[in-house]
């Protein structure tokens, strides 16, 4: 895990600060202000690349310190015990007051203070995760790591006390300045700056907030007034909602409808920007959640190309508290070993204080608000619906859906002014966070975004035999298999629905997840939907279910989806060719949707959708 924090020292090609963020109104993007510290000169870099190379020197460096990590949801129950049990000590001296009181706390829990500090610094060296606390960590060591002598220790620890956890609010830079020249009087060895950056970082964010800002200041963001709940800095708090769409969707075969999809919501509640999402047929579950908290890890530019969208969609990285309702489907013990391993502070709504939800629900009433412009839509009630049949008129694909939604996220909802932001737009808010704010983006590793990603996958459990796995009438072998064959235990397995040509089979000896390819033969990419619609299309036909059956059907599925998207082309060139005015059926039809960010679409009872013009998206997947 990497963060990426005003103030903070980083190596590129060389050493810089981190000075600032700005709003590159000509790209729409993020960029990061850093000043070189030998010639004092500024550059300036998006933000996204910065996160590129960061993380792609954190790799380098744990390939050669051969770290591994253990998936969370496999970690042992009593060393997640031992490792809650070693957090709850280390956040307790870092709110420590004095060294004093340092060292009281190590007698109450009868553990050296000495090993007390070598735990935090695994803790921030894991970024905070809860894998710096874990006993494994014991075996590796502590080669080639300074030691700060215990007299520094307690005058660093006195000045961040007096100087800088107060209401003037001193800056680091000056805290580091007073601190050396104590130091040098002390005839102590100063320190570098970035070792004070270090110290600061250990201590609680709310410890710091409170300390600075006061403690009514605080209570005020924690006790929200009713009907409100807002968050400081960008991040902070990522409430999630899901709920069903106010359209009917139509099959990628036969454009038949095929029913409404659900969506899952993960907003970012200081700025309102939408931090990830899950569109699905399938009702909401842990694996929809999981899904869109994932998204919210990752850099969205790669899901961007891959939809045809162009834009910036720059919000990512671990957030501080996810806000959830007490629905079931949210109650899963990974999502809270996933929280509880990358510091997440998981939090539950209160019943009977539906306002803590307040903003994501908002955001999901604008969102299908917008949909009820669509053909296909559902409306909202069945006053609005009347006499219009919105399976009659349906036309979006699921997919299709999908492309559309996110184009209107990252191309209009983050780019148009927020009445709940004083006029700003939700990238504007999401920038001037990062400005004003001293917080830091955490963003995870590809091994850590590799683990949480396979993590929050759909679990099965199936028996392993000589042959392998079978799972959905499917076989998948490998050799690591081997030795777990005949034991007739049930082991669990992760898969991902969008892709079932592989599962992943926790190995116990090597402690990681291990890809298991699918023996059977299928097309590269295969769903599950279309592994399920291909062996119901050989149930119709009443046909065996064989391996090479499968095969075809599939092919024969996407031969017929290929045909449908012909059709769409071929009719959006008509409509290009065509001179005349389209009325909003036909301009429906051919899956165009304006964009029109001067004014509100008024919300009408009407029969069938205001008529919808036509914009340059081209829905080919």
């Amino acid at each position: 895990m990497i963060e990426i924090k005003k103030g903070k020292v980083i190596e590129l090609d060389k050493e810089y600060i981190i000075e600032n963020y700005s709003l590159n109104t000509e790209n729409n993007t993020i960029d990061v202000v850093l000043r070189d510290t030998s010639y004092n000169q500024l550059i300036i870099i998006p933000l996204s690349n910065l996160q590129e190379k960061l993380l792609e020197q954190y790799e380098k460096k744990n390939k050669q310190e051969d770290e591994k990590l253990t998936p969370f949801d496999k970690i042992d129950e009593e060393l997640l015990k031992e490792a809650q049990r070693r957090l709850e000590i280390v956040k307790a001296v870092m709110n420590a007051k004095s060294v004093k009181e340092r060292e009281e706390i190590a007698k109450k829990y009868n553990v050296h203070l000495s090993t007390i500090y070598r735990w935090m610094e695994r803790y921030k060296k894991s970024g905070e995760t809860i894998y710096g606390l874990l006993p494994r960590y014991e075996r590796r060591g502590g080669k080639g790591k300074k030691r700060i002598g215990e007299k520094a220790l307690e005058i660093i620890d006195k000045m961040i006390k007096e100087r800088y956890l107060t209401h003037q609010r001193i800056s680091a830079k000056r805290l580091y300045e007073e601190i050396n020249a104590e130091l040098i009087s002390q005839k102590l060895k100063p320190i570098a700056y970035t070792t004070l950056l270090y110290y600061l970082k250990e201590i609680d964010r709310e410890t710091i907030y409170k300390k600075r800002e006061g403690r009514n200041k605080y209570l005020s963001t924690i006790n929200p007034a009713k009907n409100s709940f807002e968050a400081n800095y960008p991040l902070e708090w990522i409430q999630i909602d899901h709920t069903p769409l106010d359209i009917q969707v139509v099959s990628e075969i036969d454009r038949k409808p095929i029913g409404r999809p659900y969506i899952t919501v993960a907003l970012d509640v200081y700025s309102r920007m939408v931090y990830g999402i899950y569109i699905s047929l399938d009702p909401p579950s842990y694996y929809s959640v999981g899904q869109a908290i994932y998204m919210g890890l990752i850099n969205k530019n790669h899901y961007l190309e891959t939809l045809g969208i162009e834009g910036d969609w720059n919000i990512n990285g671990i957030p501080v508290n996810i806000h959830t309702d007490n629905a079931a489907e949210f109650d899963g013990t990974n999502l809270e070993k996933f929280c509880m391993t990358f510091g997440i502070n998981l939090v539950y709504r209160p019943v009977g204080k539906p306002f803590y939800g307040g903003h994501v629900e908002r955001f999901i009433r604008t969102l299908n608000k917008e949909l009820h412009n669509v053909s296909g839509t559902t409306f909202s009630n069945t006053k609005e619906k009347r006499e219009y049949n919105p399976e009659k008129e349906a036309v979006f694909t699921l997919k299709e859906l999908e492309k559309f939604i996110v184009y209107w996220i990252v191309n209009y909802y983050h780019q148009k002014p927020h009445d709940g932001l004083q006029g700003l737009t939700p990238y504007e808010k999401f920038k001037e966070g990062l400005t004003k704010s001293n917080f830091g983006i955490r963003v995870l590793s590809q091994d850590e975004l590799r683990i949480a990603r396979i993590s929050l996958l759909k679990s099965d459990y199936r028996n392993v035999s000589k042959e392998g796995i079978r799972f959905k009438d499917l076989h998948y072998y490998s050799d690591i298999l081997v030795r777990y064959a005949g034991d007739n235990k049930k082991y669990e397995i992760k898969y991902d629905p969008k892709d079932i040509t592989k599962i992943y089979f926790y190995d116990e000896n090597l402690q990681d997840y291990i890809e298991i390819y699918c023996k059977t033969p299928i097309p590269p990419g295969t769903t599950l939907w279309e592994l399920e619609k291909a062996k119901e299309m050989l149930r119709e036909r009443r046909e065996k279910i064989t391996s090479y059956k499968i095969y075809e059907a599939i092919k024969e599925l996407r031969k017929m989806e290929e045909e449908a998207r012909e059709k769409t082309k071929l009719m959006r060139k008509q409509i290009e060719s065509n001179k005349t005015k389209l009325s909003s059926k036909e301009v429906s039809e051919k899956l165009e949707k304006p964009i029109d960010k001067t004014e509100e679409k008024p919300q009408t009872q009407i029969k069938k959708p205001n008529e919808i013009k036509p914009f340059d998206i081209e829905f080919d997947f």
